[in-house]
Parts: structure tokens; sequence; C-alpha cells
């Protein structure tokens, strides 16, 4: 053999060699590990260890292992148990273990060739749970031969097995988490709960599986502990299952739904309650209680905007709300505030005006307050602050006429009642008397005149007044007058108030006259609405009035109404301001029964110069009664009219773009409208660019009046840009306004000047004659100048040459 074959043959002996070695998987094992080992296995005598397992419950099971028809060909070669598997769809057998009773080996083969067979093993499976579902489960036995540790699988036997269990189903109801209160918790801190779990069965309950969840989920609210096991609960006791909860510093105090979850399939409802101790923004609005207004002139009001609270409100938006009482002067109604720190306030200064028609001592202002709160919540809410006014034509204030007790219930014909009241005086008041009147039909039973020498300061005196109801007193609510007057003019002292009574007369309510009945039937507005709930000049409205027949027992028939308006004191057709839209001014309602209502509703048409006030209609009616009586009535109602807020928009000029570079903007818009607009701000929103000195806020704009907007867009990307004009503004009835207006961008790529090659730097003709001939001019100047001096400077040099030459001739 030469010396490549031996080569080649080496090679193929190491090649076999360690294919002979290397099993499928890559171990390295020996020859004599690989041996066929062949059983026949039987599992038998499955038992669990309790009798019956519930829900969650863990469990063990037993069986045996029977093993024939052994066939052990390798010596030292032993066959045993390598694994035990236990399998079910509602088994959990995450903590699962198995052990055998005595060896685990099952047979053997001895080095003489020996077979030892073991008849049979007893295997214990522990640690397997139920979970409530299905109780069948299969269990299976995997057996493998050793030599040298190595384990490869010889044979394996699986079967079937039905737990004695309780099912979810059937433990249904046996735990209840019954109505508890809330579980309360409070802010920054971690806290356990208690969810109280009844067992309403009569068995005991081995163990249950709690869970605790909130409905929805709350921002820096969460439950750290959300399962708990309870154990051992007997028939008809109560536990505690503990939850943990961390609730955050912001979270805000409420009520938050939770639910208890009961071995994975029971549900029950729990509220959360935190407590909270922190509170959140809160604004109050106060003004100088030293500051006296003068009634028709303007004067400065500073109001006051407090944070009581323990976080800061941040975009508040103060409005003083307009009345006929008061207001605001050479500016708008409405005031925005960044921000106001907790346990701080600002100053809002406004010019204020109160009506010359007030007569009272103070005069209430109403404020209306919109911010957001620390959690980013808008909160919206009315308060009212007192301004003091100089007028002296009214020193009612410094008597006070109160708690007023009217009698309650309904008192008969000769039934006595009582009426109770207070005086006092803040300031203290001489020389008064008081009077206590009834109405028609009222007689006093006691006193009902007092005179009053001396009320002090602060004092209080209390009176009372005995009436009964006449036989000429009707079935209805009565009026009872108190009066309290100074007995001399000039102090001006004339107030009264006023309690009330209700009567019933059923004679009075049926004088007969035969067989008839004269009771009148009288028909009211019971209410009425209109929609929109503002009206504005050159719109349609709906106007719905309900119409009652008040008599308890007689009807009306052939109702006609009338609508009329009353302008400038004047009684007007209602087409004057308001016009029925396919309709008149009068309808009909063919028959009332009594104690009966309904309902009539008209389209209106505003007249577009309807002044913005409030105009009074009156309801002319004429019906008939039972007898064919005409009775007639009026009721009147109250209809405010505002005019319509009209803003336009001139034509928007955008000048051609080009990318880094600002283009112009333009654009003017225009009141148009009879009102002035408030809180006036233009600003552009779009993609592709960026704005300078974009929002730009005007304030009030007045009537006719104009504003232009000019800002600076600088293109961020070529093409075409699409961007919008956003005008956002506040009505007269302060509702908030917005329009938009869309335009587009032309952009070009930014110019990239090219490089010319040197000595090729020659201007085209046509730059040249678009050039500025000055610096042509300064050029052919200094070129004259350069030239003379040349020419000079030549001509000495040649002189003096002359000169040199001649001197030498001579010489």
């Amino acid at each position: 053999m030469n010396r490549r074959s031996r080569w080649m043959s080496w090679l193929l002996s190491l090649i076999l060699t360690v294919t002979y070695l290397l099993p499928i998987n890559g171990t390295i094992v020996f020859a004599n590990t690989v041996s066929k080992s062949t059983a026949d296995l039987s599992i038998y005598k499955i038992t669990q260890d309790t009798e019956s397992i519930q829900p969650n419950e863990t469990f063990s099971l037993s069986f045996e292992v029977l093993v024939g028809g052994i066939q052990l060909e390798a010596p030292d070669e032993v066959l045993y148990i390598t694994d035990v598997l236990v399998t079910g769809s509602s088994i959990d057998t995450k903590n699962m273990h198995f052990t055998v009773e005595g060896d685990e080996r099952l047979a053997w083969k001895d080095s003489a060739g020996n077979t030892e067979n073991v008849a049979s093993r007893k295997v214990t499976v522990s640690g397997l749970k139920y979970t409530g579902g299905s109780k069948d489960l299969t269990v299976a036995v995997e057996c493998g031969a050793e030599y040298d540790a190595q384990t490869p699988v010889a044979t394996s036997e699986s079967k079937s097995f039905t737990l004695k269990a309780k099912t979810n189903e059937d433990m249904a109801g046996s735990l209840v988490v019954e109505k508890q209160e809330n579980l309360v918790v409070k802010n920054n801190e971690t806290q356990n709960v208690d969810v109280k779990l009844t067992n309403k069965s009569k068995q005991d309950i081995n163990v249950a599986e709690v869970e605790l969840s909130l409905n929805e989920k709350v921002k820096d609210l969460e439950i750290k502990t959300d399962s708990v096991t309870i154990k051992n609960i007997k028939s008809k006791e109560t536990k505690k299952a503990s939850f943990s909860i961390k609730v955050g510093e912001e979270v805000k105090a409420g009520i938050y739904p939770a639910t208890v979850t009961v071995n994975g399939s029971e549900t029950f409802s729990v509220n959360i309650q935190v407590d909270s101790n922190i509170v959140p923004s809160v604004l109050e609005v106060g003004t100088s209680v030293e500051t006296t207004y003068t009634p028709g002139t303007p004067q400065k009001a500073t109001f006051t905007v407090s944070n009581v609270g323990d976080r800061d409100a941040k975009n508040v938006r103060f409005e003083v709300v307009n009345s006929e009482d008061i207001s605001i002067v050479g500016g708008s109604n409405v005031k925005y505030l960044d921000k106001v720190l907790s346990q701080s306030k600002q100053e809002i200064v406004m010019n204020l005006k109160v009506a010359s028609t007030v007569k009272t001592e103070s005069v209430p202002v109403q404020i209306k307050l919109t911010y957001l709160s620390s959690l980013g919540e808008e909160k919206e809410e009315v308060q009212y602050v007192y301004l003091s006014t100089s007028t002296k034509a009214n020193v009612a204030s410094e008597v006070v006429i109160s708690q007023i007790e009217s009698p309650s219930g309904v008192y008969g014909v000769d039934e006595n009642f009582t009426v109770r009241f207070t005086v006092s005086s803040p300031k203290g008041a001489k020389d008064l008397t008081v009077y206590v009147n009834g109405e028609e039909g009222l007689a006093n039973k006691s006193q009902n005149r007092f005179a009053i020498n001396e009320l002090k300061a602060g004092e209080k005196k209390e009176y009372s007044v005995t009436f009964a109801a006449k036989g000429t007193a009707e079935s209805r609510s009565h009026y009872i007058e108190v009066n309290v007057k100074s007995n001399k003019e000039e102090d001006g002292v004339n107030i009264s108030q006023y309690g009330s009574v209700t009567i019933s007369n059923p004679e009075k309510d049926k004088e007969e006259d035969g067989d008839k009945i004269k009771g009148v039937p009288k028909v009211i507005v019971g209410e009425y609405s209109v929609d929109p709930r503002v009206v504005k000049a050159g719109e349609n409205f709906e106007l719905s009035i309900d119409f009652l027949n008040t008599h308890k027992t007689k009807s009306i028939h052939n109702l006609k109404v009338n609508l009329t308006v009353a302008t400038d004191g004047k009684e007007e057709t209602a087409g004057n301001v308001f016009t029925p839209v396919d309709a008149s001014n009068t309808f009909y309602i063919s028959d009332l029964m009594p104690q009966a209502s309904e309902t009539k509703t008209v389209t209106m048409y505003t007249i577009p110069s309807a002044n913005p006030k409030t105009y009074e209609i009156t309801l002319n009616l004429e019906y008939e009664d039972e007898d064919g009586e005409a009775i007639e009535a009026t009721e009147i109602i109250g209809i405010h009219v505002e005019q319509v807020t009209e803003v336009e928009l001139g034509e928007i000029s955008v000048g051609y773009g080009e990318v880094g570079m600002n283009t112009d903007f333009s654009a003017i818009i225009y009141n148009t409208g009879k009102t002035n607009v408030s809180n006036l701000m233009m600003y552009i929103e779009g993609e592709g660019f960026t704005v300078e000195d974009n929002k730009y806020y005007i304030g009030t704009l007045a009537s006719g009046e104009t504003e232009e907007y000019n800002p600076s867009i600088i293109p961020q990307e070529a093409g075409t840009l699409v961007g919008q004009l956003v005008i956002e503004y506040e009505d007269t009835s302060g509702t908030q306004q917005r329009q938009v207006e869309e335009f587009t961008l032309e952009v070009e790529e930014p110019m990239v000047m090219e490089d010319f090659p040197e000595g090729d730097m020659e201007m085209p003709v046509e730059e040249q004659k678009e050039s500025n001939k000055l610096p042509i001019i300064v050029g052919i100047g200094l070129g004259v100048i350069i030239a003379i001096i040349v020419t000079v400077v030549i001509l000495k040099k040649s002189k003096a040459k002359k000169e040199e030459m001649m001197f030498n001739e001579e010489n």
C-alpha cells in the first residue's frame, strides 16, 4: 500500500470511529450505552388523597406502576421511572413533583447476565392544584434504561382519571361579598383595605382566591396587592381579604368603582373612596368693601381672585356678567389670568358703572369663573359680589324685617292662624311704627299695630299677629304685609316684607244661583321657553307657551291668544319686532279641561334692526266659560334679544415663498355687525411652515372697525403648502365664536449660486445695462485722474533725460 492509500485508510477509520461514538443529539457516549430495552407498563389503583377537592385546593395522587415483558441486553443496564406527567384543563402543575416508594428501579441486569424484575412500584404525585373546571385528567409514566448516567427513553404509559371534586358551578353562591362601606384611602399613602367574605353554604370551604381590580384605570391609583388567598372558611363564617392600595398625591377625591372576583368566576361590586386631605384649586372672588360707587358715574373697580386651595389654577377666565344695573365702560367685561397660585390672590381692575336707576345701597355683580384645575379638568362656577352705593334715597336698610314665620297648612273660615316676625336695626333707629295687614278677606284677631320708640343697635324685637279668614275669602294663597315706617318723613324709613297663608272656603267657591255654579275659570301661562335660549336679531326662534286652566271643575272654550309687544312704552303689534313664520300672531285652543294645560309652539322671526334689550310680550286672552260667558285676561312674558355678531374677513394676501426665507402675509377683518366683539384673536395653523408673531390679540373690535394682521411665514419645505387663518372671539352673550379660512402658499427651493471658471467673470450685457451707472462714472473719473498723474510723471522723466544728454554733449 502506498503512502497515499495508507493515509486515506486512516482517515476513513477515524470518521467511522467518531460516527460510532456520536449519537444524533451530539452527546459522546460509549457504544454499549445504546441498547434496546423493551417493557410492558401498566398504571392502576389511582387514588386522590382527599374524598372531595374544592376549587383552588392543592391535592395529591397515588398509583401503582407494574412492569412486565422485560428484555435487557447490556450488562449493568437498568430500567427505572424517569418521569411522571399529570395533565388536564383544570389542573395547575407548576408546583408538581413526584416520589417513588422504595427503589425507583423497575429491573436491572447484572454483570453475570441475570435479570431481576420488580413487580410494581407505588408513585405519589404532589403539588397539584384544581382550578374548579373539568374534573378529567390524564396520568402518564415514562421509563428509561441507564448505563453510565445516560437515560434514553425505553417506554411510556398513560391512563385517564376523574377527580372527586366540587366545580365552580357546584360552589356558586357559597362565598359572598355582601354590601359594605366604601374602601377609604387617602392621598400620598399606601394603605390596606379589607373586603369581607362570607361563607353562605352549609359546608366548610377549604380555600378561596380573592382578587380586587379597578373598573377603569385611574392615574396614580394602584392596587399593589391585588390577589389574596383565604383558607378554612367555616360555614356561616365571615373573613377579611386584605388588599394594599397606593394613592398618589394628585388623585382626585371621589368614589372609584372596583370589582372583587372570587375563585375566578363570581364578581361583586365595591367602591374605593379617595378621601383627599389636599384641597384642590378653589377660587373665590371679592372686592373692596370700602369703595362706594355713585350711580351713573364710571369708577375703577378692583376685584380679587383668591385661590384658597392647595393646587394652582390655570387659564383663569374672569367675566363680569352684563346686567341692567352694572356695565363695564371702555373695555372688555372678560379678563384672563394665566395662573393663580395656591394660597395666593391676584387683582383685576375694570372701569365699572352702576346704573343711575339704582336706588339701593348695594347692588349684586355676577361673576362667572372658568379655569383648569391641577388635574386638567375645566371648572366653571358663578359667584356674586356686592358693591356699596352712595344712594341716600332709601334709608330702609337701617331697619330689617326678618324671620317671618308664615302659618303652614290650609285654614278654613274663622280658623285662627298666627304670623311671627322680628324687627331689628344694625345701627339703631327711633320713632317707628309696625303695621301688619292681611289681604282682603283676612280679619285681625289680635293687635296689628306696634309703636317702637327706640330700637338700639343690634337689638331685636319679636312680634306676632293672629288672623282668621272671613266668609268672603277666596280659596287660594293670601299675602300678609309687614310694614315698618318712620313717624318722621325725613328719616325715610318705609320697608315691607310679606308672608302668606292658604285659605280654603268651599262656600265662597260655590255661590249658587239656582243650579248654576258661577265660579269663573282662569287661564294663566304656566311656563314658556325660547329655543335657542339667546334670541338674535335677524334669526328665527321657537316660542313655546304653556296655557293652564286653574279651575278645579270648569272647562274653558274657544281660547284666542293674540301676541303684542311693548316698545318704548307703546304697545305695538308683535310684527314690529317679532314676526310669526308661516303663521299669524294669533292662535286658538278649542277646549281646555279643568286643571289641564296645553302647549302652543310658534316659530318667530326677529327683525334685523331690533335693539338688544328685553322685550315684553303681552298675551291678550279671550275665551268662554261653560255658559258661553266671555272672559278676557292678559299675561306678560319677556324675551331678550341680542344683535347678531358679524365679523367678516377680507382678501388674504400671501407672497411667493422660498424655503427658509420670510414670506409676507396680510389679512383684514371687519366688524360689520351692530355689536362689539371681545377677546378677538387671530393666528395661523398648518404644516410645513412656521409663523413669526403668530398669535395676534386684538381684544375688543367695535362695530364698524377694521383690523389688519401681518405676520411673517417661514416655509420649511417646497411645494404647495396649505394653511388656515383662525379668528376667535366672543359675542355679546359671551359665546366663543371661531372662523377658519384656508389659504395656499407656493414655495420654491432656495437659489444656489453656480461656480464660474476663473478668468471668465464677464457680466452679461443685460445685467450691465441694469447695473447702477454711479460706479461707472466713479470709475471713469478715477481713470482720468490716474492718466493725468502718469502723463506728468513721464514728462518729468523725459525732460530730466534730455537735460542729462545735453550736459554730456557739452562736456
